[in-house]
């Protein structure tokens, strides 16, 4: 649980700490929700 929570603050938060616009490669973020989503997915259906 603290993992993700941590990876998803830290992708939040590391743009506007370097005050950047956006994130470097938004299609890469939004692929890694994805992959989180469908991991979630995979692991509430195994209980």
């Amino acid at each position: 649980f603290a993992t993700p929570l941590f990876a998803g603050f830290a992708n939040a938060i590391l743009p506007l700490q370097l005050g950047a616009p956006d994130v470097a490669f938004p299609r890469l973020n939004a692929f890694a929700f994805w992959l989180f989503l469908f991991g979630s997915t995979i692991a509430v259906a195994g209980f």
